[in-house]
């Protein structure tokens, strides 16, 4: 039999969770601040995906578990389904001529699947703020069904929800630049199995913080594709077979 040769060069070995996980999440960054092509979203969605899947398969998070149970580590994993409902929901571009308004119809729907997902494992955790619960259980973060005064109370206490959240991490950020600095002057390699430049609580504090931006991030982009699904359905019902752009399927893209 013959023998196979691999000319010196061993097998990449395949990626860890927290090596996938952290590529993603560069890539998914990188997008938020300087924008790329629409390639570069749907690898980072695809990323997230397989993450999810691992994470899943790994058993990491439990309904039996409160949230001091979750090594610090492990924390950011509850992020994952957030950031694929703002990349389906923002980011992931479709070709609008070959996929027709029932591209954006599933993408939309895409992205309520995963900010609902990321919404209930906060809501196992019991980590769901009171007027942020109160919105997502009573309402299905729908603003439409709010009285006039709910909504205007909601939105003066999210936004300065928002603001003192990002004040939290922007010293977050500045702690570990600092930290970075210092550890370039010295020459010092950062190891792969030690990401974070932070001491552990100061660590667990930005990912507790990062979740809870981002549950304002998925309720109001919740909210947001609720309408946007209701102009898209009323187009589906003028369109006919053209929603469906130059595929022509006629199956419904729910």
């Amino acid at each position: 039999m013959a023998s196979l040769v691999n000319n010196g060069q061993s097998a990449k070995p395949p990626q860890t969770l927290t090596q996938m996980y952290l590529d993603a999440k560069h890539i998914f960054f990188d997008i938020e601040q300087r924008g790329v092509g629409s390639r570069s979203a749907l690898e980072c969605a695809h990323l997230f995906e397989e993450c999810v899947q691992r994470i899943r398969h790994n058993s990491i998070f439990s309904n039996n578990e409160e949230v001091d149970d979750i090594k610090t580590g492990e924390l950011q994993y509850l992020l994952a389904h957030a950031y694929l409902g703002k990349l389906y929901g923002e980011k992931v571009k479709i070709d609008i001529t070959i996929e027709g308004p029932a591209g954006r119809y599933k993408q939309i729907q895409r992205s309520v699947l995963h900010y609902t997902t990321f919404l209930n494992q906060l809501l196992d955790y019991n980590m769901l703020e009171k007027n942020d619960k109160k919105f997502f259980i009573e309402y299905e973060a729908d603003s439409r069904k709010e009285s006039l005064e709910a909504k205007r109370a909601r939105k003066i206490g999210a936004y300065e929800a928002k603001k003192a959240l990002g004040a939290k991490m922007a010293e977050y950020v500045k702690k570990e630049s600092e930290s970075l600095q210092k550890v370039s002057k010295t020459n010092t390699a950062l190891q792969e199995d030690k990401p974070t430049l932070l001491d552990e609580d100061d660590e667990r504090e930005k990912f507790l913080t990062m979740i809870q931006l981002y549950v304002q991030e998925a309720l109001n982009g919740i909210d947001i594709s609720k309408r946007e699904v209701d102009m898209l359905e009323q187009m589906r019902a003028n369109m006919g077979d053209s929603f469906y752009g130059t595929k022509r399927t006629k199956e419904d893209p729910r």
